[in-house]
């Protein structure tokens, strides 16, 4: 008898702790609840996954902030992705309307309409807009097919003003095919020389909110890696830990001390950033307006698929989540071969 009257008290008991939750939620504005949400994701997910929140929602947030998220309709979140599109990306958009999805998901899990309320998002109609301009689809076409290579970098570096160690990072990059954030994380106990490989464990992230970079986890368990280098690769890491070691000691009283004994940094120590680096790539813009960092993991990547390696191999070395990404994106072929199909295709 005192066991069923501490369960009927224990089940009353949570009864009452569950309405007394959901009625929290029954009336709550736009920022609350993304305030709620915000305090439920901070130890959920990647540092730059909760700083980039406040980016993607802020425009939804600052025009329906006061509503009550009960009273948004159909027609409010279609008015504001109709008038939101027209300046946007439609891959922007599509990621702005997951992450407000996912904040009113975390209110309407208490409300008992909330696969009907989630509905709202699946019926939304998202403009796709189309550039019908011939010659803009044709530059976009060559910029996402152009591949550089080891001769192009150096005709830019040629053309701009760039210190040795800041040239290193680039070719690097192109030698690797490492994200930049993994390439600028990397500390010298990560490059075994003896067996020819770098771990890749950590990336440098950059935290705008706070103005400061932090190391953080790869992007993907898949990332985590190990890149094997080349000895022509591995002469130019123990030519460049050369140059550090001389200015280390040169430079012994403006050297930046860190607890980590990073790769890449600047003549006088300083650890190279994204920051560092965005500035001598506005100068190469200057000469190849649509260069940017990423395009060398790019060309690495290509020239691997069109020297034939195998896509499974390919993956698996730049650390895609599965080969599936690396086959969709770079599935390009060599004009060469094209050329070479079509001159000795035997049409009757």
């Amino acid at each position: 008898m005192a066991s069923s009257y501490k369960d009927n008290l224990k089940n009353s008991l949570f009864l009452f702790s569950f309405i007394t939750h959901r009625r929290e939620f029954v009336k709550m504005t736009v920022e609350e609840l993304y305030n709620k949400f915000l305090q439920y994701k901070k130890n959920r997910v990647k540092r730059s996954t909760y700083n980039q929140y406040n980016i993607y929602i802020k425009e939804f947030l600052e025009k329906f902030k006061n509503k009550d998220i009960k009273k948004i309709s159909f027609v409010h979140i279609q008015g504001f992705f109709d008038e939101f599109s027209k300046t946007r990306t439609y891959k922007t958009v599509n990621i702005i309307k997951n992450v407000i999805r996912s904040v009113f998901k975390y209110g309407f899990k208490y409300d008992l309409n909330s696969e009907e309320k989630m509905l709202l998002f699946d019926k939304l109609d998202i403009i796709k807009k189309n550039n019908k301009n011939p010659l803009a689809l044709i530059e976009k076409k060559e910029e996402k097919n152009k591949i550089y290579t080891l001769d192009d970098l150096n005709s830019l570096f040629s053309q701009i003003k760039i210190s040795e160690e800041e040239k290193f990072v680039y070719i690097f990059g192109l030698m690797t095919g490492m994200r930049v954030g993994e390439i600028l994380a990397l500390c010298w106990q990560d490059i075994n020389f003896n067996e020819s490989y770098i771990s890749v464990n950590k990336t440098l992230a950059n935290d705008k909110k706070n103005n400061c970079f932090y190391l953080d986890t790869p992007k993907t368990e898949n990332s985590i890696r190990k890149v094997y280098i080349s000895e022509k690769l591995k002469e130019l890491l123990l030519k460049y830990k050369s140059l550090q070691d001389f200015n280390k000691s040169y430079f012994e009283s403006l050297y930046e001390k860190s607890k980590l004994d990073f790769v890449f940094r600047m003549r006088i120590g300083r650890h190279i950033t994204q920051n560092i680096l965005s500035l001598t790539i506005r100068k190469i813009k200057n000469i190849d307006k649509n260069f940017h960092f990423h395009l060398l993991r790019h060309s690495f990547i290509s020239q691997m698929v069109n020297s034939e390696v195998n896509i499974l191999y390919v993956s698996r070395i730049v650390g895609h989540s599965n080969s599936t990404i690396t086959e969709k994106i770079y599935s390009h072929i060599q004009e060469s071969k094209i050329k070479e199909v079509m001159l000795n295709a035997k049409i009757s």
